[in-house]
């Protein structure tokens, strides 16, 4: 099944030892959301082990737990986060819920401009990427989905809902005035429309609104 799938390999896609990709963690999230919502404890028990092994396989970069590849802070860099959250949620160790907390204000940090777009990449010398659409989404996405595994009011929410707000916000200013949607890159307007992009903006707005956890009056 899946799950042996993802504990038998040992050696990653990037071909570095004793390491895990960041689906395993994911799938491992899952599990437990699901495992939870039909109180199955085979999914939750999978669920954890999954990410018990990405979080043994991983490394402290930079302040971040990271796969071991990386080189670059990458805006999607949070996203197992909510793997983390869940698994603090579900086995009560808040270790993982601080690796999560110190993993998202890393890459906040380092990636998300003062205006509240995020740059695809940025290295240790400063360089960033541009502000690809997908770099805004995934970001969106992951924190959307990380704030089902904490409480409201929390300091780990309260931080993820300001980061959220600067965001939508700034992606208010570059809506394409036509379509409704977004660019390539959000501020060259010169780039295509991005669907895929745009369509997760929207849904994670449309999902936080309907967890209470933005306003209306950001409204993209």
């Amino acid at each position: 099944n899946s799950r042996d799938e993802m504990l038998s390999r040992r050696v990653s896609e990037n071909q570095l030892d004793a390491t895990a990709d960041v689906y395993v963690a994911m799938m491992g999230a899952l599990l437990i959301e699901r495992g939870a919502e039909l109180k199955n404890i085979s999914f939750v028990d999978a669920g954890i082990e999954l990410v018990r092994f990405f979080v043994s396989h991983s490394a402290w970069i930079d302040g971040a737990l990271v796969e071991k590849w990386m080189r670059y802070m990458w805006s999607e860099s949070m996203m197992h986060a909510f793997a983390l959250y869940a698994l603090a949620r579900h086995t009560g160790d808040r270790t993982h819920r601080k690796a999560a907390d110190a993993t998202l204000r890393k890459v906040v940090e380092q990636t998300q401009d003062s205006s509240g777009l995020w740059h695809h990449w940025a290295d240790s010398r400063g360089n960033k990427g541009a502000f690809w659409s997908r770099a805004s989404q995934w970001p969106l996405l992951w924190m959307t989905q990380a704030l089902l595994f904490v409480e409201p009011g929390s300091e780990s929410a309260d931080f993820m809902q300001q980061s959220i707000g600067k965001t939508f916000e700034a992606l208010r200013k570059h809506q394409d005035p036509k379509h409704g949607i977004w660019h390539l890159v959000i501020n060259e307007l010169d780039t295509r429309l991005e669907s895929t992009a745009s369509s997760a903006i929207v849904y994670c707005y449309d999902r936080l609104r309907e967890l209470d956890r933005v306003t209306e009056s950001i409204s993209p």
